[in-house]
């Protein structure tokens, strides 16, 4: 047993990336990257993402500067710019669709980033094509970060 908490709270607040990952359908995206600073600002950074971290999250990161850490987003956190208003707390990335799985009142589009493939939960309205590349929003108020040493507790 890794924790005990009500099921919105092992959602919301999970204590590490293994009951992050097993709570969800789909599972939530782990994506390992480095934190950077630039400008007095915190940004996960990837092979292809530059993501703006907000503040009430940089402040428990901050000691994590320029390390290798995992972020964890859940497929229903990713948005098509498209189709979604923007977000204040949501940062742009750049995905290649892989696979289309429409669900009847959603599709899964499965979108590669680099060094893996991503799953996002979209409007069922969305257009999307096998190859296209695509423009995502990320929810970073919704993101999580993990550390990669140990037992890969949860930061924030």
């Amino acid at each position: 047993i890794m924790q005990v908490a009500e099921p919105l709270s092992l959602y919301e607040h999970p204590v590490n990336k293994f009951v992050a990952g097993f709570i969800g359908n789909p599972p939530m995206n782990f994506i390992e990257g480095k934190i950077t600073e630039k400008e007095g600002n915190l940004y996960f950074t990837s092979s292809t993402m530059n993501l703006k971290i907000p503040s009430d999250k940089a402040v428990k990161l901050a000691n994590f500067k320029d390390s290798t850490v995992t972020m964890g987003v859940r497929p229903e956190n990713i948005y098509d710019s498209e189709t979604s208003k923007s977000f204040e707390h949501g940062e742009t990335f750049k995905a290649k669709v892989e696979i289309i799985e429409p669900m009847g009142s959603e599709v899964y589009l499965y979108l590669n980033i680099g060094t893996a493939t991503i799953v996002a939960r979209v409007d069922s309205h969305v257009k999307a094509e096998i190859d296209e590349e695509k423009t995502l929003i990320c929810d970073m108020k919704k993101a999580h970060f993990f550390d990669k040493n140990g037992d890969e507790k949860t930061i924030v």
